[in-house]
């Protein structure tokens, strides 16, 4: 939750109606926030993908290639960066100074870790890499072995913090899926 991705899921909500405009669909304000909720409460492992097939009224065609051309563009490149929550800049070295190994368990591309070092904050990361850096994205829990691995803790020493009901609350409790899947 270092990033607010307002910007960003704005993007995502934009792309999103324009990809189902292109298949014919209008996507009322009414109906985008109803397959919204709906995603929310299923926790729908794609959020995206589950929005769509909602507005889609469920044809798998227009849905399939909504969700190609939602995918066709690179809105976090769009949208100039992470942007950081506010507090965050103080909060992460003041962890590290308290003596918490911290590490990242992002899906992001690699060009993340740099414009974490750019806001100031990424060399208090002890483990400096995201899914662009070995293809694990959550919810695959291998992405959170590996951050153990290199922090050199057992699963059951860390605590996951998350913010995504899509990637990171069906594993909120990384300690107990990290032992089902040992």
């Amino acid at each position: 939750p270092i990033d607010t991705e307002v910007i960003s899921e704005q993007a995502n909500d934009h792309a999103i109606r324009t990809a189902l405009e292109a298949e014919g669909i209008a996507v009322t304000d009414d109906a985008y926030a109803a397959a919204n909720a709906y995603a929310v409460a299923c926790f729908a492992p794609d959020a995206y993908a589950s929005i769509i097939w909602r507005l889609a009224s469920n044809d798998a065609g227009i849905a399939r290639r909504a969700y190609t051309r939602f995918h066709a563009e690179d809105r976090l490149a769009a949208r100039g960066g992470i942007e950081l929550r506010p507090g965050i800049a103080d909060l992460i070295p003041a962890l590290h100074a308290r003596g918490l190994l911290l590490g990242l368990a992002a899906n992001q591309p690699l060009r993340v870790v740099a414009e974490l070092d750019s806001h100031g904050i990424g060399r208090y990361f002890a483990h400096r890499e995201v899914s662009g850096h070995h293809g694990y994205r959550k919810p695959d829990v291998r992405i959170f072995l590996r951050a153990c691995e290199d922090l050199q803790v057992d699963p059951e020493e860390c605590v996951m913090v998350g913010d995504r009901i899509d990637t990171d609350a069906i594993i909120a409790d990384v300690r107990a899926v990290m032992r089902t899947n040992e």
